[in-house]
């Protein structure tokens, strides 16, 4: 596998259906000096929670370069629901059984890690 390849930029894509699949993303630099504790925060916005989870197992799967030079501490997974759902939820007409007719309906997923 060569470094072009093998860079973070192209490992961490998810091409399904012949289509790049897209999230925001945005870093945040942190550090403890006392410590000698330095990273990023890491946070990813998606519509679909299996694009971004799709990007983590590539990276994870397809030898990424990033990860010769960070380790990722943890993560998670926050679910924002849509201005559709929450309206159902204020108006006590969202039951537990209800089924959605596509995933969109529900809202949106924000990934997060911690990267040292």
């Amino acid at each position: 596998m060569t470094r072009r390849t093998r860079a973070h930029n192209i490992i961490s894509q998810d091409n399904r259906d012949d289509e790049e699949h897209k999230i925001v993303r945005m870093n945040v630099v942190y550090a403890n000096p006392g410590e000698g504790v330095r990273g990023t925060y890491f946070i990813g916005y998606a519509r679909h929670w299996d694009v971004t989870r799709k990007m983590v197992i590539n990276m994870f799967t397809q030898d990424d370069r990033l990860l010769e030079y960070s380790t990722a501490l943890k993560g998670q997974l926050f679910f924002i629901p849509s201005k559709e759902l929450m309206g159902r939820i204020a108006e006590e007409s969202c039951s537990k059984t209800q089924k959605y007719r596509r995933a969109e309906d529900l809202g949106a997923a924000v990934f997060y890690a911690v990267i040292l």
